[in-house]
């Protein structure tokens, strides 16, 4: 067996072991955690934060900067799914055959890496930012609550079957990076158009 091959085995293993953590409460909160749609409020209330903390203005171009970078994320998770094709656990003989649990139905063929963990992390990751120019308040609250939100919405997709813990993990990585770029990029923007002005 090769290094890749154990890998993947030790990977499709501690998914199941992790997956088996189950019972009928804990399969309806993750299902809750692994819903788009059940965190609208939560981004509304973000929304309403940044406005009151930051300014509208300021808080605009959070907006834009958030936008671009779960565009961004979704993208690249896609570009990434179909290049690597890397069948769901919940499509996967292996994974099936051994009791994986599946919640919600199989979703997609391929998962490697997961969406949910990328986007949130990267929302996560953005928004403390973002928040942290407020600096007459401290922020370490928010930051654990978020990033304990993201976390727990990746864990989600390990429960419902959907991702291995690997795609997830990959996944938080992407989201943060891809944050962090984008959050850098703005940064350079920004004062090289302050420079500008500052000699014009």
């Amino acid at each position: 067996m090769s290094f890749l091959d154990t890998i993947v085995r030790f990977d499709q293993d501690i998914t199941l072991a992790v997956n088996a953590l189950h019972t009928p409460f804990t399969d309806s909160v993750w299902s809750i955690f692994s819903s788009v749609t059940a965190w609208i409020p939560l981004y509304v209330l973000v929304l309403v934060i940044m406005i009151r903390r930051l300014g509208l203005g300021r808080t605009l171009i959070a907006l834009v900067l958030i936008a671009l970078t779960i565009l961004a994320v979704d993208q690249g998770a896609n570009l990434v799914k179909y290049s690597v094709a890397r069948f769901r656990p919940s499509w996967d003989p292996y994974m099936i055959g051994n009791g994986l649990h599946v919640l919600k139905g199989q979703g997609s063929y391929y998962g490697f890496f997961s969406a949910h963990a990328a986007n949130t992390a990267a929302f996560a990751t953005l928004s403390y930012l973002c928040l942290k120019q407020d600096y007459k308040r401290s922020h370490k609250a928010y930051g654990i609550l978020i990033f304990l939100w993201s976390f727990l919405v990746g864990a989600s997709r390990v429960f419902v079957g959907r991702h291995y813990v690997g795609d997830v993990l990959v996944g938080f990585a992407a989201g943060i990076l891809i944050a962090l770029a984008i959050w850098y990029l703005a940064a350079i923007v920004d004062y090289l158009i302050s420079r500008r002005q500052r000699f014009s």
